[in-house]
């Protein structure tokens, strides 16, 4: 292959790999700031948000997707200052180094996390066909070498250095605070004002009456999702501010018992049997109560949570589980799931404000902004 052919070949690979680097920083702070969504979205495996709030997104305190926007902008340079020198084997090595970190987060985010970022596995695979394409052409005449072509004069390693700068800093600096922010315990979880259920749609809401509200916020949630945790605090106070807001729980469990989203794919094993229970619990008078403490107890579920909660709840363990191993309840969660499916829920938590859906868990005075701006009223002191 002629050096210029080759140049172009991996100078726009590096291209794509860039565009694709910065769509996903893009899509990293409209996640983790709540500011749009995340249109890789595709099903419960293939969920850019989820994959954007988990750990593994950062290496010390900045994206990943940041590293490696350098990474191939210093790859680019490296061709550009470079392009009359056969630069096979250096591209091989550095190639070859960055098919082995797509395989460690290919195997970490779809190992921990069961997940698959969309846009990440196009990284990956930019990285693995070009560490192929490279190994053949490295395994051609003439031999390649690697010393006499590394290119390493100050020119060059001045901008490398200027680009590092450049492109982890700003990152940082945006990033860190974002990324430190500490996930829901139970001590951070607030009390729900008393709310209603209504026995006959099975529906659970609290705050102002409909009738009388001028904001309508509905949430789809998962009482085994730690993002959904996370939030509760966040309604609540919202509850606890606002004169005209009324809140209706919606139940999305991502559990594949319950959740054709999933396919064969399984997240929260008990997030069906969960909802269940908690609208069971409100044929009581005790939903809200019970979705706190499943809230709260959201790393800890299992088989004998609702034993356990029916006891703590002064529940009537019998009706309980009779309850949740009836068509009733189960037809309605299901209706629930159907409702969210066809509105565009792919991920947990979810809402709508007066219809409208948003994305991402927003700090409270961003989220207290948009139900100002939907029209809500601050209690006076």
């Amino acid at each position: 292959m002629n050096k210029r052919l080759f140049f172009w070949i991996f100078f726009g690979l590096s291209g794509l790999g860039l565009l694709l680097s910065l769509r996903l920083i893009m899509l990293d702070y409209t996640v983790l700031t709540g500011t749009g969504a995340a249109e890789c979205n595709l099903n419960a495996t293939f969920d850019c948000s989820a994959v954007a709030r988990s750990s593994y997104a950062f290496l010390l305190g900045i994206p990943v997707a940041a590293w490696g926007l350098l990474g191939y902008a210093l790859v680019a340079a490296y061709l550009f200052f470079n392009r009359a020198k056969d630069l096979r084997l250096p591209l091989l090595l550095i190639y070859g180094l960055f098919s082995g970190v797509s395989l460690y987060y290919f195997w970490i985010t779809k190992q921990e996390l069961q997940l698959i970022c969309l846009y990440c596995l196009f990284t990956y695979l930019i990285n693995w066909g070009a560490t192929a394409g490279l190994l053949f052409l490295t395994l051609r005449p003439p031999a390649a070498r690697l010393f006499e072509n590394l290119g390493l004069l100050p020119l060059p390693i001045l901008t490398y250095s200027l680009l590092s700068l450049g492109i982890l800093m700003p990152a940082y600096l945006v990033f860190h605070p974002l990324a430190s922010v500490p996930p829901a315990t139970p001590q951070a979880l607030l009390a729900y004002p008393q709310g209603h259920f209504d026995s006959q749609n099975w529906q659970a809401s609290v705050g102002t009456e409909a009738e009388k509200a001028d904001v309508v916020l509905e949430v789809f949630s998962d009482y085994q999702c730690p993002y959904c945790a996370q939030f509760e605090p966040t309604l609540q106070q919202a509850l606890q501010e606002f004169t005209n807001l009324h809140l209706i729980r919606k139940e999305f469990p991502l559990d594949r018992q319950c959740n054709r989203l999933l396919g064969e794919h399984q997240m929260h094993p008990f997030a069906c049997q969960a909802a269940y229970f908690a609208k069971c619990a409100g044929l009581q008078g005790k939903f809200w109560q019970a979705a706190e403490a499943l809230h709260q107890g959201h790393e800890g579920l299992s088989s004998d949570t609702w034993g356990r909660l029916s006891h703590e709840l002064k529940l009537q363990p019998a009706q309980i589980q009779s309850c949740m191993a009836g068509q009733a309840v189960q037809t309605s969660v299901l209706n629930e799931i159907q409702e969210g499916l066809f509105r565009g829920v792919n991920s947990t938590p979810a809402y709508f404000i007066n219809g409208k859906k948003q994305a991402g868990i927003l700090p409270y005075p961003e989220f207290k902004a948009l139900l100002l701006q939907a029209g809500g009223q601050l209690k006076t002191p």
